[in-house]
């Protein structure tokens, strides 16, 4: 699968921090990076951040190859070119993909500080429940009013401090690095996002406009 780079401290993400901006209480105007060194952008390995992108963001784009239904075939957990269209693929067992809805970050090791990315509200946790794990999503208030929202799944654990409802600050503890729920390796799949929803992580069906609710590392914010 294609790596994307993952962006300078956040700024092609969201492109909301401005040079020499103050934050408000609450308010999301500053960004690092949550796992290893917080000011260093993580890359594909090796990685002087500590942690490597293990899997980028996509979407079907990635991988029209002149598909007519968009997307590629995923079978035996890899891809598979001979099949370039839905019904073909999985009349041989496989699944017809269409996106990774946010990027996989790892040092093939658990345990590891999840920090938040700035400051928010945590608005959902959920402890090893379904395929995301043990998983945090916070609320950011931009400074242009937008709210975003920060989601890190497939955790060892949940910081005891992190609480629904609760303000967290940049780079606060929220857990550590794991491989709980669907997941065959320690990493964090880290998300932003416009919904309040713990979402797909994969898409397997039209992507549609779910894909605009995700932010694209590499490309910044989705078109609205």
């Amino acid at each position: 699968m294609r790596r994307t780079v993952f962006h300078n401290a956040l700024i092609g993400w969201l492109g909301v921090v401005l040079s020499g901006s103050i934050a408000l209480a609450g308010e999301a105007g500053i960004f690092s990076f949550p796992v290893g060194e917080a000011g260093t952008p993580p890359t594909v390995a090796p990685s002087a951040n500590g942690y490597h992108i293990a899997q980028g963001f996509n979407t079907s784009v990635d991988y029209l190859n002149g598909a007519p239904d968009g997307g590629w075939c995923m079978r035996n957990g890899a891809q598979d070119d001979r099949y370039r269209e839905k019904s073909a693929c999985e009349g041989a067992g496989g699944r017809w993909y269409y996106g990774h809805t946010g990027v996989d970050l790892s040092n093939r090791t658990s345990g590891g500080d999840v920090r938040a990315i700035a400051n928010g509200i945590v608005r959902k946790i959920s402890r090893n429940i379904d395929g995301w794990g043990n998983l945090v999503r916070i609320e950011h208030t931009l400074p242009n009013g937008e709210i975003v929202y920060s989601q890190s799944g497939h955790m060892l654990r949940i910081d005891a401090a992190v609480q629904e409802g609760v303000p967290v600050v940049l780079g606060q503890k929220i857990g550590e690095v794991g491989t709980t729920g669907n997941s065959t390796s320690p990493h964090l799949h880290l998300e932003v996002k416009k919904d309040n929803s713990n979402g797909p992580g994969y898409l397997f069906d039209d992507a549609g406009n779910q894909m605009k609710t995700f932010y694209d590392p590499p490309a910044g914010p989705p078109d609205s």
